[in-house]
């Protein structure tokens, strides 16, 4: 008789914790307002102008001088936000070696991925979106090829920090003798870190920076002046 009672409160205590928990795991899941905000934050963050010159000026042989532009596009559609960016030595700026468009979305658990997407035909007809109205010249988002892969996600830390980065090893890259790529990207208020390394088929680095990110400052808010 008497063990009836303490398996009457093993159960109770059981369904009491069993409640507390699913009340905790449904307050972690971020509301509409919070989700709203991350990729508003998210967009602010990673727009403007950028560049590392003073951390290549210190370290010259491991990180070139590099300017880095992320601007809103298409701001009419309410499949966004969309960005285009590219980047380019700064002693070539008319001619950046890299240009992708960027799709923002919210994931149900309140992390930001930015979807990347690569140009048609030749990428140098659509630089410089910040000297006319920023419409790529017609380009339009159907044009565009997808590159699943590399989508970067990105998880807020505290409240002046969101990291993300690629997942697994499924961007393709043949840089370089390159199999794939990864990404480790941070960012702050008022700078990007990007760690971008290619690797061979049997998982060896050949290129990309072997000591550390990219830091890239900001220069101003928007396009280059």
């Amino acid at each position: 008789m008497s063990s009836r009672p303490s398996i009457l409160l093993l159960g109770i205590l059981g369904f009491i914790g069993l409640a507390v928990s699913a009340c905790s795991s449904s307050q972690q899941v971020p509301d509409g307002k919070q989700k709203r905000q991350a990729i508003k934050t998210v967009q602010k963050w990673m727009t403007g102008t950028f560049s590392n010159r003073q951390q290549s000026s210190t370290s010259p042989a491991e990180f070139h001088d590099i300017r880095l532009v992320q601007v809103p596009i298409w701001e009419y559609r309410e499949d966004g936000p969309w960005m285009y960016v590219e980047q380019a030595h700064a002693d070539e700026l008319d001619r950046p070696y890299r240009q992708r468009i960027y799709q923002l979305s919210v994931q149900p658990d309140g992390r930001v991925a930015s979807h990347v997407f690569a140009l048609p035909g030749n990428p140098l007809e659509y630089t410089a979106p910040w000297r006319g109205d920023g419409s790529l010249g017609g380009l339009h988002p159907d044009s565009l090829e997808a590159r699943p892969g590399c989508t970067v996600v990105f998880q807020r830390v505290d409240g002046n920090t969101f990291k993300g980065g690629i997942e697994g090893t499924g961007c393709p890259s043949d840089l370089s003798g390159a199999s794939y790529l990864t990404s480790d990207v941070t960012l702050r208020s008022d700078r990007i870190l990007v760690w971008d390394r290619g690797y061979s088929p049997d998982g060896e680095q050949v290129w990309g920076s072997t000591v550390g990110p990219y830091m890239f400052r900001r220069t101003s808010s928007s396009g280059p002046e």
